[in-house]
């Protein structure tokens, strides 16, 4: 089992290396792709989502905002060594909103700015999100990262390969937890340089949800019930920082808004439940993982019934907020 944990729980969010922008990819309508990248089936708008019409939205930042774990990825993003997971089934799909997808699993704050490089995911570089969106001006940008700038994948890793409760060892989650609280100034610089991008334009900054159910005792193969409380102990301190950078970096520009509604948004449906709108890490689908690296990186994200969970409640916050949105859905 830790052969396999190992090929596979490793991509849950990556890291991602840094190098040079490269070729910029084409930003347009429903995603961030290569020229010839199509999603992989039409996302159609569902009844009574028709106020995000003319709605445009671009997604930045890491795998939660590329739509990891929805499957229907445009094509040139789940193939060998390009692995970004654009999904055609993520944020807003579903809503008649326009989409554009620059996001990329394993992207850090700096993947705004810089290349994004690795041998295995991205062996022909992803080039910086604000290069690749840099037409861009849409009326809601939503931005999700930090994940991997705390490396949860590798602190998580460490509690599926060992035998051993990772949880037993107080130094090992107490720097966990440092590392997740001290990431307010890197993230609050990175939401004002997307503000100052947009031109006034609404910036939003989803909490991280919580993958794992509050009551987990059972159900999560590798994962031992003080395991479940202490990863969710991580994201709760991530979206600290996520609000905190989000309510600094709105002093110079007022458009950037927390959004707290997400964390709860898998509320009864997390890896341990018993349905599941998160890929588990259980056996089978460890096994199954070992031989695909795509669904490697699924492993611990939403899934498509968990992306329109995630929208409904984003959605769900923005009509009680109406205010916030320069251009109110």
């Amino acid at each position: 089992m830790a052969i396999l944990a190992a090929a596979t729980v490793a991509a849950l969010t990556g890291l991602g290396q840094v190098v040079a922008p490269a070729t910029p990819i084409v930003a347009g309508p429903t995603a961030a792709v290569t020229a010839t990248d199509s999603p992989s089936k039409p996302v159609q708008p569902a009844p009574g989502t028709d106020a995000f019409a003319g709605v445009s939205i671009m997604l930045l930042g890491d795998s939660l905002a590329a739509g990891e774990g929805a499957g229907s990825y445009f094509s040139g993003t789940d193939q060998p060594h390009q692995r970004c997971h654009r999904s055609a089934a993520g944020w807003f799909s579903g809503t008649a909103a326009d989409v554009t997808n620059a996001g990329c699993s394993r992207a850090i704050i700096r993947n705004l700015d810089s290349g994004q490089q690795h041998a295995e995911f991205n062996a022909r570089a992803e080039p910086a999100q604000f290069e690749a969106t840099s037409a861009e001006t849409p009326d809601i940008t939503l931005v999700m990262l930090g994940g991997n700038d705390i490396r949860f994948a590798e602190i998580f890793n460490e509690c599926v390969l060992s035998d051993a409760d990772c949880t037993s060892d107080g130094a090992f989650t107490s720097g966990a937890l440092r590392s997740a609280g001290a990431l307010t100034d890197a993230l609050a610089g990175a939401y004002r340089r997307v503000a100052d991008r947009v031109d006034g334009k609404t910036v939003l900054a989803p909490a991280y949800p919580q993958l794992l159910g509050e009551g987990a005792s059972g159900g999560c193969g590798r994962i031992s019930p003080a395991e479940a409380i202490f990863a969710r102990a991580l994201i709760a301190a991530l979206n600290d920082s996520v609000r905190a950078a989000a309510e600094e970096a709105a002093k110079t520009y007022a458009d950037i808004r927390f959004v707290p509604a997400t964390e709860d948004a898998l509320a009864g449906h997390g890896a341990c439940d018993p349905e599941p709108y998160v890929h588990t890490v259980l056996p089978t689908a460890l096994i199954d993982a070992a031989h695909k690296q795509s669904a490697a990186q699924e492993l611990l994200h939403p899934n498509a019934d968990g992306y329109v969970r995630l929208t409904e409640s984003l959605t769900g916050w923005l009509a009680s907020n109406p205010s916030i949105v320069t251009t109110a859905p």
